[in-house]
């Protein structure tokens, strides 16, 4: 009930925590609310020691009536130290958009990359898989823009729209479902 504390007043329903908190995670810095499921970012979250980050997905009624439970913890396929996978997520039906701008196809050449754009699919059982990874130099070639940290990003229907400092532009959504 949203008016926990009055009728006028808003009030805490559920507090949303990963199942292994760790520090310096960053346990939502990207928020997202779908229905009955909402998206979790944490993108200095450790995956097997390297700080990779995850995207934590929480459902509605999911052990009890309003309850919030933890549906599933998303990681990339791809794991590179600084990932910051998660700084920025979308959705749009079963598609989930996943933006990694810490990854450098060239690996620990002291160079900084040109990020990714990760899709998961959601499967019948509601769990998301990935299915296409995008290096941000092909989103350069097509759409002049990278993935960067000083941005957001969002999913309409078969468009992506990645908005920063430089502008916002809309582009048709990379064809994720294989």
């Amino acid at each position: 009930n949203r008016y926990e504390g009055g009728e006028d007043a808003w009030g805490l329903v559920k507090k949303l925590e990963p199942p292994d908190p760790a520090g310096g995670a960053a346990f939502g810095t990207a928020v997202l609310l779908d229905g009955d499921r909402a998206y979790v970012s944490a993108p200095g979250e450790p995956w097997l020691v390297l700080p990779v980050g995850a995207v934590h997905v929480f459902e509605r009624h999911m052990g009890g009536a309003d309850n919030w439970g933890h549906k599933q913890r998303i990681v990339p396929d791809t794991v590179q130290p600084g990932l910051a996978f998660g700084t920025f997520i979308a959705a749009e039906e079963e598609l989930l958009l996943v933006n990694a701008p810490g990854y450098d196809e060239a690996g620990d050449d002291g160079a900084p990359g040109l990020g990714a754009l990760i899709g998961f699919v959601r499967d019948s059982a509601s769990l998301f898989h990935e299915t296409r990874f995008v290096r941000g130099d092909a989103l350069v070639d097509q759409v002049s823009v990278r993935p960067c940290v000083s941005s957001w990003l969002a999913v309409f229907a078969d468009q992506v729209v990645h908005a920063s400092y430089f502008g916002a532009l809309s582009f048709p959504a990379p064809p994720f479902a294989e």
